[in-house]
């Protein structure tokens, strides 16, 4: 009897990675596609499913499922420290590590999960994964430049106008974080791990704009 389970697994792994790698506007096709022709096609593709990869497996004892402790010391501290200028680029060097960790975890365990495919198909995930790069290019170090040479400066007027440079990179941040879709399948990944992206970068952010306000 083919494995219910299995199939479903696989699905929702599919799922998360088919989000990640096809545009949104592939999909518009099917959202106004006749029931009819929408049943047919997923009986197509569903003709193409290869079940012999699904069969059930004997059940053997039940062990205890190990407590995951991969990010233990890789979640920002709930008190991140006095809200300073000086502190603030430190704060949002440290969020960058962490969130950077953590997506290189989530790349990893992808990688893990299909490592019996095909070496062309492995290539082709690879090159579809690298998309949540986008995250950390643009989530860059302007923001700790500029919180510095603010935090260096000892005239007033070239100290505000660090600042007022600092403040627009922070705009520009959040704002990206809101409109991100990227961010939400990372931290809702259907693997187990937990990387927290959207919540370490909202943390750090409002600590930092407490700290130059």
């Amino acid at each position: 009897m083919d494995g219910v389970y299995y199939i479903a697994n696989e699905v929702r792994a599919t799922a998360w990675g088919m989000a990640i790698a096809i545009d949104d506007g592939e999909w518009e096709r099917f959202q106004t596609m006749e029931p009819k022709a929408f049943a047919s096609q997923l009986v197509k593709w569903a003709l193409l499913a290869d079940l012999k990869k699904f069969k059930r497996h004997p059940r053997g004892p039940k062990k205890p499922v190990p407590k995951r402790t991969l990010y233990a010391d890789k979640t920002l501290p709930e008190d991140l420290g006095a809200h300073t200028l000086d502190r603030a680029p430190l704060v949002w060097e440290g969020a960058r590590g962490i969130v950077d960790h953590n997506i290189d975890a989530v790349k990893k365990c992808v990688r893990q999960e299909y490592s019996n495919e095909h070496p062309d198909v492995l290539a082709e995930i690879d090159r579809h994964v690298q998309k949540v790069d986008v995250i950390m290019d643009k989530l860059d170090t302007r923001l700790s430049d500029a919180l510095a040479r603010a935090g260096a400066a000892k005239d007033p007027a070239k100290r505000k106008t660090e600042l007022a440079g600092a403040k627009t990179i922070l705009a520009d941040y959040i704002a990206f974080v809101k409109s991100e879709p990227l961010i939400d399948h990372l931290d809702n990944n259907p693997f187990g791990i937990r990387p927290q992206v959207r919540k370490t970068i909202t943390d750090s952010l409002t600590h930092i704009i407490k700290s130059i306000a």
